[in-house]
């Protein structure tokens, strides 16, 4: 399966996304944090108080997992 996961850098994200890759899924991860791609994952670093989704070229996505949360009082205008 081809797996979006929101928030791949934090605590629950970065386990999820670890074990999802072991188990052989195509990942796709957002974080605000720069990461390299690995086999089977694509990192995006990507700001969701601040970046457009229409600015991405994303393939077909089976499965979300939204787990990005906002960690300050960094309010986007």
């Amino acid at each position: 399966m081809r797996i979006l996961i929101t928030g791949a850098g934090g605590l629950i994200g970065s386990a999820l996304s670890e074990r999802l890759q072991q188990d052989g899924h195509a990942l796709i991860c957002q974080s605000r944090a720069t990461r390299e791609d690995a086999a089977n994952v694509r990192w995006i670093k990507f700001d969701l108080a601040r970046d457009s989704w229409a600015d991405l070229a994303l393939p077909e996505i089976d499965i979300v997992y939204h787990l990005a949360a906002q960690t300050s009082t960094y309010v986007a205008r």
